[in-house]
């Protein structure tokens, strides 16, 4: 197989993946510009390999199950996941809120985890999406961690940041998650109250990950300190990747963040 055919499977598997819906090979031809005989070809080496799969039988395509192998390899990679995961819990059960963990990857924060909450009204993003670090609660509460210099190269490298009153907007969030020591997001489910995302720190000054709790449960009130019941969780999950930080630590970071690229969800 050609360097090119290659690149053209991870193309068109990039494109099943962050697709709103079912994909045809005109679809897939159409929005890669490729010969409706290559885009045939490489969905057909997908499907053969279970990377993708027909939607009911339709002509038609989505993941397929090989894509959950994958996703269970990757989360495995982040030692964080297990150590977080009777902490997400215990925050679901006090919140009644659904709770997720996001990790870093370039400049994308991907969700490796979430427990649903009891009384959750607000639609989460599947396991295994992936943010912009400058869009989206709990990427900006690992964004907050950076050094200016890698926040400019952040919201540079940010399509939807290229006005300076875009990057501003940023800069001003950060600011104010800095200065109140967590990420805050009004909520119009309930007024005046909003969702939270909280960085996770190791040894090291930028964010190994954050824990978003995805409902309404705090006051928008900038000097509303945390309750202490989730200051202790954050604490002792900080306190075990400090003492260990080699198992925890993020197997990605070596990676120059421009050269990744992850699907990002529709119209993000």
């Amino acid at each position: 197989m050609s360097n090119s055919s290659s690149r053209h499977i991870f193309d068109v598997l990039r494109l099943v993946s962050a697709a709103p819906q079912p994909v045809s090979v005109t679809d897939v031809a159409r929005t890669l510009k490729l010969a409706t005989t290559t885009a045939y070809r490489a969905l057909a080496t997908l499907e053969e390999s279970h990377y993708v799969s027909r939607h009911h039988g339709t002509p038609r395509f989505v993941m397929g199950p090989m894509v959950q192998g994958l996703y269970e390899a990757f989360f495995a990679r982040f030692g964080l996941r297990d150590l977080a995961m009777p902490y997400i819990r215990a925050l679901a059960l006090l919140t009644g809120e659904s709770v997720s963990l996001m990790v870093p990857v370039g400049w994308y924060a991907v969700r490796i985890a979430h427990v649903r909450g009891a009384k959750e009204v607000i639609h989460t993003g599947p396991l295994g999406e992936a943010r912009r670090l400058a869009d989206g609660l709990a990427s900006l509460a690992i964004l907050a961690t950076h050094a200016d210099a890698e926040v400019e190269r952040v919201l540079r490298a940010d399509p939807a940041r290229r006005s300076p009153g875009a990057r501003a907007a940023v800069r001003g969030a950060l600011a104010a998650i800095r200065a109140r020591g967590y990420a805050h997001e009004a909520l119009g489910i309930r007024p005046g109250y909003g969702a939270v995302a909280i960085a996770l720190r190791g040894n090291e000054p930028a964010a190994l990950g954050a824990i978003a709790i995805e409902g309404p449960v705090m006051e928008m009130k900038p000097e509303r300190p945390l309750p202490i019941e989730w200051l202790r969780i954050l604490a002792e999950i900080e306190t075990q990747v400090r003492a260990n930080p080699e198992r925890f630590r993020n197997h990605y970071a070596h990676l120059d963040p421009a050269s990744v690229v992850l699907p990002l969800p529709p119209q993000t």
